[in-house]
C-alpha cells in the first residue's frame, strides 16, 4: 500500500503517522462570472425583516 504513495507529495507518513496536505484552491473557471450573473438574476429579492419591538 505504502509502495504506490511515494509519488504522491500530498500524502506523506511522519512518525508512523498519515499525513495530509490541504489541496490549493483551483482557478475559477472563465464563464463562472456569467455564471453567478445569470444565477443572481434568477434567485428572488427579499428585503430584510423589520425587528420586532419588545416593550
Amino acid at each position: 500500500m505504502l509502495d504506490g504513495l511515494g509519488s504522491n507529495t500530498a500524502v506523506q507518513f511522519v512518525g508512523g503517522r498519515l499525513r495530509l496536505e490541504k489541496p490549493g484552491a483551483l482557478a475559477e473557471p472563465p464563464l463562472m462570472k456569467e455564471l453567478r450573473a445569470l444565477v443572481d438574476g434568477m434567485l428572488p429579492r427579499l428585503g430584510r425583516p423589520r425587528p420586532a419591538r419588545c416593550w
